[in-house]
């Protein structure tokens, strides 16, 4: 009579030929040696065999291999036409498995206005050009608090009906200014900037005044300027929201050309909160049918408690006229299609394959995060028209000696909190992302936190110490110009600190 371990084997080796469809003589000779081992894994949607023991197995030159699969030619075609497809067999080549056919794409979608953006080129970082810069003006306009630039975070908006800026003024009161821009001057010495001191529109305050109620008391930041219809839409946080409860994040003026007098609409809600309260621009018109927007609303690149922003720059699409012309305050749409929570924080992948701790990758304890530490941050961030580019653009540190916390630098200076360990490792930074990868997680194909820029680093500007970091920016389309903001960069009076303006020309983008 058969033993019990060989009846238990014979029933095994049936199983697998009725599961798996293998000649009964390969299962029957795998069960009973255990030598030879297949493992299949997935990377980038192509299937490789690794053998472990013996190479695999052929009969007059056939691998065993008989698998097939589907792929498209592409994961998005316009609305109404019909998606390419080809069935794909598998060959075996020494240790390899390889597929026959080119096309990639694991699934395919119809998707309006696709066909004005599929042959978009993608951005790159040396097709911006330097135009020039000017300073702005640290002095007090009027009487009173806050009507000022000194300390200013540099959030801005460009008018292109006056060629002017608006401009938020000192934090402590956050009121708004128009300020006519004047003639660019190219130096990498900003002492030979003109300085911007005409004002078309005076600072305008109405955080805790009658005229809106906000929804915030103290702590109070403006963070994102737009221009939309007539008026001027704003964003804000309470920069110091502990528990992150804060959902009050807008308030829109309804004449952008008279500021004091303008009825204020608000507060609203933007979905996101302080992942989405920041920067405004507006969205391309040949990509707006395609994400469903048309403006992009994204992080701010100043504010505590990690836990409640995005570790990362964000993307939340909204269409916020539609709102701002019916209503006087309530919920603000937005579909986020780039977003960060600390749980899924912005890190490079293909360096830390194995468990992340947070921590450890912000502080950049291993020298090895080129991407995002304790001291990105984002300030502004757009789609340049006629490319497939979300171009993102701020600040970032401690990417070659780590990060501290209140630390002493090597020049003396002791840190509040977070810095680089060295003085010298800080500068602005770009991240440049491709707009069909949010386009699939907008089709539920990627997360908003699985997504990757296809380039990223240091921002060098030319003046001549190099350091420019980037609070806010504004892009007119117009002109193909760039206004990179940077706070508290014009310290050649004492006691004065207000933004720096460089101005950058977007070239070979169309």
């Amino acid at each position: 009579m058969p033993s019990f371990k060989y009846v238990l084997t014979k029933i095994l080796s049936l199983a697998f030929v009725i599961l798996f469809n293998i000649p009964f003589s390969q299962v029957s000779e795998a069960s009973s040696s255990n030598t030879r081992m297949q493992e299949l894994s997935v990377h980038n949607d192509k299937i490789t065999t690794r053998l472990s023991g013996d190479k695999a197995k052929r009969d007059g030159g056939d691998c065993h291999l008989e698998n097939s699969r589907t792929r498209f030619q592409r994961y998005f075609v316009e609305k109404g036409q019909r998606c390419l497809q080809e069935e794909q067999r598998q060959s075996c080549s020494s240790d390899e498995a390889t597929w026959s056919g080119t096309y990639e794409a694991l699934t395919c979608h119809e998707v309006s206005g696709f066909s004005s953006v599929v042959h978009l080129p993608l951005f790159h970082i040396e097709q911006l050009r330097y135009k020039g810069g000017f300073r702005t003006s640290g002095r007090n306009f009027a009487k009173g608090k806050g009507n000022s630039l000194n300390y200013s975070g540099g959030i801005i908006a460009y008018n292109a009906k006056n060629h002017s800026i608006f401009i938020v003024g000192h934090p402590h009161s956050s009121s708004i200014a128009e300020l006519k821009i004047p003639e660019l001057v190219k130096s990498a010495n900003i002492s030979d900037f003109n300085v911007a001191s005409e004002l078309l529109q005076n600072f305008t305050k109405f955080n805790n005044t009658k005229r809106v109620d906000t929804g915030i008391r103290n702590h109070f930041r403006v963070t994102g300027l737009g221009l939309g219809g007539d008026g001027l839409m704003v964003n804000y946080i309470d920069w110091y929201d502990a528990g992150g409860n804060e959902t009050d994040t807008t308030i829109y003026f309804k004449d952008a050309s008279n500021l004091t007098t303008s009825n204020i609409s608000g507060p609203f809600q933007l979905n996101g909160a302080a992942h989405s309260a920041g920067w405004i621009s507006a969205i391309p018109s040949e990509w707006q049918k395609s994400l469903g927007g048309t403006f992009i609303s994204g992080s701010q690149a100043n504010a505590s408690i990690i836990s409640r922003r995005s570790v990362g720059p964000s993307a939340f699409i909204t269409d916020p006229l539609a709102t701002f012309l019916t209503r006087e305050n309530g919920d603000l749409a937005a579909n986020g299609l780039l977003d960060f929570p600390l749980s899924n924080l912005l890190y490079d992948k293909s360096v830390y394959t194995g468990k992340v701790y947070p921590d450890d990758i912000l502080r950049n304890k291993d020298g090895r995060n080129k991407l995002w530490t304790f001291l990105s941050g984002a300030g502004y961030g757009f789609i340049i028209p006629g490319t497939s580019t979300y171009m993102t653009i701020g600040g970032s540190g401690g990417h070659k000696f780590g990060v501290g916390y209140k630390i002493t630098q090597e020049n003396g200076r002791l840190c509040g909190g977070y810095c680089a360990n060295s003085s010298t490792d800080r500068s602005g930074y770009y991240w440049l992302w491709d707009v069909k990868e949010l386009l699939k997680v907008k089709l539920g194909l990627l997360k908003s936190y699985d997504v990757r820029p296809y380039d990223y680093g240091e921002f060098t500007s030319p003046l001549a110490n190099g350091k420019f970091g980037v609070g806010g920016a504004a892009f007119d389309p117009n002109t193909g110009l760039l206004y990179l903001s940077s706070p508290q960069a014009d310290q050649l009076k004492k006691y004065s600190r207000p933004p720096l303006i460089l101005v950058y020309e977007i070239f070979n983008g169309k």
